[in-house]
């Protein structure tokens, strides 16, 4: 006989009210919510910050701008291999992804907005048509945009990091329930020592991924840590967090 001990939902509140339910009839079954959902969740909580809001608006205008208008789109791909990215609402971790490529692309795009055959051709367009190109060439050429790239990204790395361990039809981790306490557990020192802006920036991000850790944490994340082989030698009779589960 299969005995069940674990109960896997999305994260809405009709499923956690059912995951409740469960747990009230059945003792032995856990309820928990999608671990990669809540890592997308997670760096969807970064990105509306509001300091993080304006870079990632400032990177949709230059993707935008490239995308939309098939005179420079044509010219960036005479520049360039890959495609930008656009956020979509049903894929994880597209912010990420959108910075990521436009870093990849910052050298095609410089020459892209320098191309002489091109700012002809603008010349001669609306201005409405070339107030939205300038706008993204001043972006293209400023480096403070491109630091404030940098520095989402590298905040941004961790949690995607975590949703790709996650996110792994595949080929899921053995021991995948203790490996996600301890990676997490990593990742938390990570933002304790990463060199934040300031204060606030850290103060933010510690308060998002202690609030994320609640929603996706189960008792059973403690169980996987405890017994996982390669976690043998870290005390973990010891840890009064896990023990206390």
């Amino acid at each position: 006989a299969v005995v069940s001990t674990q109960s896997t939902g999305d994260n809405p509140n009709v499923n956690k009210s059912l995951r409740r339910l469960i747990e009230a009839d059945y003792a032995h079954i856990i309820g928990s919510c999608c671990v990669t959902h809540q890592f997308d969740l997670l760096a969807e909580d970064v990105g509306k910050l509001t300091w993080t809001k304006g870079t990632l608006a400032n990177c949709n205008k230059i993707v935008t701008n490239v995308k939309n208008h098939d005179m420079i789109l044509k010219t960036f791909r005479s520049y360039s291999k890959l495609n930008l990215l656009k956020p979509g609402e049903t894929r994880f971790a597209t912010q990420f992804i959108m910075l990521d490529r436009l870093k990849s692309c910052k050298e095609s795009l410089i020459k892209t907005y320098i191309d002489p055959t091109l700012t002809d051709s603008v010349s001669n367009k609306s201005d409405g048509y070339k107030n939205l190109f300038e706008c993204a060439k001043d972006l293209v050429f400023d480096p403070h945009f491109w630091v404030d790239v940098d520095y989402l990204c590298s905040i941004l790395e961790p949690i995607i990091i975590l949703l790709r361990l996650s996110d792994n039809s595949l080929k899921i981790p053995v021991g995948f329930i203790g490996l996600i306490y301890y990676k997490y557990y990593l990742f938390t020192l990570k933002l304790s020592n990463f060199s934040f802006r300031n204060r606030n920036h850290k103060s933010d991000m510690v308060t998002l991924a202690n609030k994320r850790w609640y929603e996706l944490h189960s008792p059973l994340h403690s169980v996987g840590f405890c017994v996982h082989p390669a976690y043998q030698g870290y005390d973990q009779h010891t840890n009064q967090d896990v023990w206390k589960e």
